[in-house]
């Protein structure tokens, strides 16, 4: 059985968060597919910074329990 793909091309842009994989089939066709990257293990368990900046409020300011 022959393959249906010749040759694919990975782009990645970080800056953007994207990759871009361009596709050539045998017999001459191009497609190009854009994805969005998936975040890091480290930046999806990462605290958000406004959790960080709500919880910056002095002690002597929460009631006492």
């Amino acid at each position: 059985m022959d393959l249906i793909i010749e040759d694919a091309t990975l782009i990645r842009l970080p800056a953007e968060g994207t990759t871009t994989v361009h596709v050539r089939f045998k017999g001459g066709k191009l497609q190009t597919i854009t994805t969005v990257n998936r975040r890091s293990s480290a930046q999806q368990v990462k605290t958000q910074r406004r959790v960080v900046d709500s919880s910056s409020t002095p002690t002597s300011r929460l009631p006492n329990c």
